[in-house]
């Protein structure tokens, strides 16, 4: 899940654009292609947070 503190983001997915203000989330799924575009003149920060099963790892091979 990605959280953004500053800044907007035109977060794109799976066909769709959505613009993410401050103190909205959004959840980016692994098997799921992103795009994230800085479209303002603020810079952007976001804080991640990983969601998934306790013991697996944190990255998957393809």
């Amino acid at each position: 899940m990605l959280t953004v503190q500053k800044g907007s983001i035109a977060h794109r997915s799976a066909g769709c654009t959505e613009k993410v203000s401050p103190g909205s989330s959004f959840i980016k799924q692994g098997s799921v292609p992103f795009s994230g575009v800085n479209e303002g003149s603020e810079p952007i920060e976001l804080h991640l947070t990983y969601l998934k099963p306790k013991g697996t790892p944190l990255r998957y091979a393809a």
